[in-house]
């Protein structure tokens, strides 16, 4: 005789944050680059205490807010990145020109001189939404991405500067089984 047996289980959503920089090329161009992807969620300072209290995790959206510096370095006489477009996409299939990316999933154009920000889902991914073991990094074919690009005309900006530093928040979500 067959007995069911019923696995409750706990989730909960956490906000995690991770801070970085977004450079121009030797070229002197932001080109195509992910900025941040849903892999690096693991690499968020409180991600270490949550993994002693869960088992799986995924990321159901994330958050990236951008900062201009070239007002904070002198050196940087040549024109900051002003228009720079934003999308979403997995992190297997990157758009690779700033055209694709602005018609992009979620794609837009912004000014590069003031902040700004971009907000995705994971909605359209289906393998997004699959639990990751508490231990692992979220597989590639799993991940979903923020690409940023500039328009790649000259005059190029400085090369190799740090044009933006930025702030993620990623929404994790996670689980265990009580």
């Amino acid at each position: 005789m067959l007995r069911s047996v019923h696995v409750e289980t706990r989730t909960e959503k956490r906000i995690l944050t991770i801070f970085g920089v977004t450079a121009t090329s030797a070229a002197g161009f932001v080109v195509v680059q992910n900025v941040v992807n849903t892999g690096q969620v693991n690499t968020a300072t409180a991600f270490s205490a949550l993994s002693t209290l869960f088992l799986e995790y995924r990321v159901l959206g994330l958050e990236i807010v951008f900062l201009p510096i070239v007002d904070a370095q002198t050196n940087v006489t040549t024109p900051a990145p002003s228009m720079l477009a934003l999308c979403k996409a997995s992190s297997g299939t990157s758009p690779g020109t700033f055209e694709e990316v602005a018609q992009g999933p979620e794609g837009k154009i912004v000014n590069g001189l003031r902040p700004f920000r971009i907000a995705v889902s994971a909605e359209g991914f289906v393998d997004a939404l699959q639990w990751t073991p508490i231990g692992n990094t979220i597989a590639t074919p799993n991940q979903f991405a923020v690409v940023i690009s500039d328009t790649g005309v000259n005059p190029a900006a400085a090369v190799s500067t740090t044009y933006f530093r930025w702030t993620c928040k990623f929404l994790a979500e996670f689980r265990s089984f009580v």
